[in-house]
C-alpha cells in the first residue's frame, strides 16, 4: 500500500493532543470518522461509540490516505452498529490497512460487506501491526475479488502480532469466479511468524459459490490458512 502524504490539522477530539502520552481522546461517532486525519497519530476511546447512525465512515488506513501507524485503544470500550457496504472496496473492516497497533477493541453488532479483504477490526495487517485483547460480534462477507479473496473476524489477512481475541461474528466467503478463498474465526490467512495465543472463535464460517467451478478454499476457526506451518497457536 502506497503511503500519501497526509497534512491532517487534528479533528475536536474530547482531548488530548495525539502523542503516545496524552493520545487524541475519542467519545462520538463523529470523533471515531476523524481518525483518518492523522493515521500516524495515538488515539484512546473514553466511553462506548454508537455508529448506527454515522453513513460516511471509511475504514481507517486506506488507499486515500496511507497505512494507520498509529495505536488505537480501545479501552475496553465497545464499537456498535457498524456497517460498511463496500463491496467494491479492497480493504474493509473498521482499519482497512494496519501497521500499527489496535488494542482492548470490542466491535459489537457489526455489518460488513467487502471486497479482497473483509474483517471486524483490521482487512489487512502488515508485518508491524499489533492485534490484542480485541474482539467482534455481527457479520462479515468478502466477495467480488478476481485474484483471491479473505474474510475473518479480527484480521481477514496479517503478517504481525496477533493475540488474546475473539470472534463471535457470521464469517461468509462468497466464491463469484475460480479464485482462492480464505476464512478463518480470527484471521484469515496468517503470514507472520508469531505465535498465535490466547484467541477464541464463537463464530460461524460459512461459504456461498456462484458459480460451479472448482476452486482452493481454506478455512479454520482460529485461522483459515498459515503460510508457515511452523507458527504455533497455543491456548486457543
Amino acid at each position: 500500500l502506497a503511503l500519501l502524504p497526509v497534512g491532517a490539522q487534528a479533528a475536536s477530539f474530547a482531548g488530548g493532543s495525539g502523542t503516545a502520552e496524552d493520545p487524541y481522546q475519542i467519545a462520538t461517532a463523529a470523533q471515531l470518522c476523524a481518525v483518518n486525519e492523522d493515521p500516524a497519530a495515538h488515539y484512546v476511546l473514553t466511553k462506548d461509540v454508537d455508529m448506527q447512525y454515522c453513513y460516511d465512515f471509511e475504514p481507517i488506513g486506506n488507499p486515500a490516505v496511507g497505512a494507520f501507524t498509529g495505536t488505537f485503544d480501545g479501552a475496553n470500550h465497545a464499537v456498535r452498529n457498524l456497517t460498511l457496504d463496500l463491496p467494491g472496496e479492497k480493504y474493509v473492516a473498521l482499519f482497512g490497512y494496519l501497521e500499527g497497533t489496535v488494542e482492548n477493541v470490542k466491535l459489537e453488532n457489526v455489518s460488513i460487506n467487502g471486497g479482497r479483504y473483509a474483517a471486524g477490526i483490521a482487512a489487512y495487517a502488515d508485518d508491524d501491526s499489533i492485534i490484542r485483547s480485541c474482539s467482534t460480534s455481527g457479520s462479515i462477507q468478502a466477495a467480488g475479488s478476481v485474484i483471491s479473496t479473505f474474510g475473518a473476524g479480527i484480521a481477514a489477512y496479517s503478517s504481525g502480532l496477533v493475540q488474546n481475541c475473539r470472534n463471535a461474528a457470521y464469517i461468509e466467503v462468497i466464491k463469484t469466479s475460480d479464485v482462492s478463498r480464505y476464512r478463518g474465526g480470527v484471521i484469515g490467512y496468517y503470514a507472520g511468524t508469531a505465535e498465535i495465543t490466547d484467541c477464541e472463535n464463537r463464530g460461524e464460517l460459512g461459504r456461498r459459490d456462484l458459480d460451479d467451478k472448482i476452486q482452493l478454499c481454506d478455512a479454520g476457526g482460529i485461522v483459515g490458512y498459515m503460510n508457515d506451518n511452523a507458527v504455533k497457536i497455543t491456548d486457543c
